[in-house]
């Protein structure tokens, strides 16, 4: 059963390690056309650790679109997320191995959304770093950039976004982590505790 999530926990299910992302853009009319409703289911998967206690936070996340009628393994290989070095946002990069090109509507819409959350993380960290006169005009733009993304809607198909557990915890459900995951929740060089703030 698939669940909404808010922007606000979307970018963190998203980051978390093994999530199962749905993007949903509404029908819209475009030059008095009507413009079909737009759905891809996203598998989104951290490179593994080799230890956990010396789990590298530049560890990239693969990024696959479902291609079939099986929504637990029907995904074609899309690209990689990659933390910025400077851990204020992340990058993606369409692989050079998809078999679905960069132009499709599926690998735009990924890129448009990681390209969406790196303005959010890297406007997170600048609010926090601004003065009292600059705190209003940087939390404009996050507003800006949160409208934006706010015309899509995101779901999670009832699994945490970390571990994959299905979630029974009402509030669990509403963030897409389980309680144990949330609590142990980090990964990139502040990318997943900049989210946790939006």
């Amino acid at each position: 059963m698939s669940q909404k999530i808010t922007i606000q926990n979307a970018g963190r299910f998203a980051l978390a390690g093994d999530a199962i992302l749905t993007m949903v853009r509404p029908q819209r009319w475009i030059d008095g056309d009507l413009d079909d409703e737009k759905r891809f289911t996203y598998r989104i998967q951290r490179a593994k650790a080799e230890s956990a206690e010396n789990a590298d936070p530049n560890r990239p996340w693969f990024v696959k679109v479902l291609a079939g009628p099986n929504n637990l393994r029907d995904y074609s290989y899309l690209g990689t997320i990659f933390p910025n070095r400077q851990g204020d946002g992340v990058t993606y990069r369409h692989g050079k191995k998809s078999r679905v090109s960069e132009d499709a509507p599926s690998a735009k819409g990924i890129a448009w959304f990681v390209r969406h959350l790196s303005s959010l993380i890297e406007l997170r960290k600048e609010l926090e770093q601004a003065d009292m006169f600059g705190k209003a005009f940087v939390q404009e733009k996050i507003d800006k950039v949160e409208a934006t993304l706010n015309r899509l809607s995101f779901y999670h198909e009832g699994r945490c976004g970390k571990c994959a557990k299905v979630l029974t915890v009402p509030e669990s459900i509403m963030v897409g982590l389980g309680p144990v995951c949330l609590s142990r929740e980090g990964g990139g060089p502040g990318i997943l505790d900049l989210l946790a703030r939006i």
